[in-house]
């Protein structure tokens, strides 16, 4: 005899057959999404939940459509967040997902490199992401002409970033983290060349007299001009006046007949042939 309520229908599903979809790394701030999908998994409910450093962290899980959820969040720190999924109470194989948070906001990026440069000469500068989450980095760096300049990243979470400028004028330095612009960047270097300073005719001088160098500047690039004037080891009083953005005239009156040096600076680099 057949009893009260048969045949009964029991519902087997098979938790294994849950997929969890792209894991992505999250940005502080930003929302993440998950999708999950459980149509081969037979029936069931499906339960989530977010962590950081074993701390519930708000979540919703939306019913996408058919049988796919998706669960939301918006981490606000850089720790990671652990994703734990159920599927009728059971875990989710591969539970917890780990979600890596990054703020690019928190990369600083400092050094010589990122100022006057000279051309020819290596120079570097500092990138620290390790506030930052972890992540990618991407460095490059663009000369006056439009061409790439080759540079070379060392190290983790501090990186240092090498390069050298080979032309004269401003270098374009775009720094990114996980793929966000970090503060400051894009950056600018200004590439000289104490080399391409020149200094006109030295003429001999009259003691008492004054005696007056030209000096161009106009192909070295950006930068200060300084210049020193001395006879025996003693400094000789001197100026530098602008005549233009590019040309300065060196000015100074002999007081012996003694030889004078002169020495011009550029950048705190001595100009090629002197004194």
């Amino acid at each position: 005899m057949e009893v009260n309520g048969s045949p009964f229908t029991s519902y087997a599903y098979d938790v294994s057959k849950v997929r969890v979809g792209h894991v992505p790394n999250g940005v502080v701030g930003r929302p993440v999404d998950i999708d999950v999908d459980t149509s081969q998994a037979g029936p069931g409910e499906l339960a989530a939940a977010v962590t950081q450093n074993y701390q519930p962290i708000p979540c919703t899980l939306k019913h996408k459509g058919g049988d796919v959820y998706t669960i939301t969040f918006i981490p606000q720190n850089t720790q990671v967040h652990d994703l734990l999924f159920k599927f009728n109470g059971t875990i989710v194989p591969g539970s917890p997902f780990h979600v890596y948070i990054i703020d690019a906001g928190l990369v600083t990026v400092t050094g010589e490199g990122l100022d006057r440069v000279p051309v020819g000469r290596p120079t570097d500068f500092l990138v620290d992401t390790t506030r930052a989450g972890e992540s990618g980095l991407d460095v490059s760096i663009t000369g006056p002409g439009g061409r790439r300049v080759p540079c070379r990243p060392s190290g983790h979470g501090n990186y240092t970033i090498e390069y050298t400028p080979t032309e004269v004028g401003p270098h374009n330095i775009d720094v990114f983290f996980a793929g966000l612009e970090v503060p400051g960047s894009p950056f600018t270097s200004y590439a000289y060349d104490a080399s391409q300073i020149r200094v006109g005719h030295v003429p001999d001088g009259i003691i008492g007299r004054p005696v007056s160098i030209e000096v161009d500047t106009s192909q070295a690039g950006f930068g200060d001009l300084m210049a020193n004037v001395s006879t025996n080891y003693q400094t000789v009083p001197s100026t530098l006046e602008g005549r233009s953005s590019d040309v300065w005239v060196l000015t100074f009156v002999p007081q012996t007949v003694q030889t004078h040096d002169v020495v011009f600076k550029f950048n705190n680099d001595i100009v090629p042939g002197l004194p």
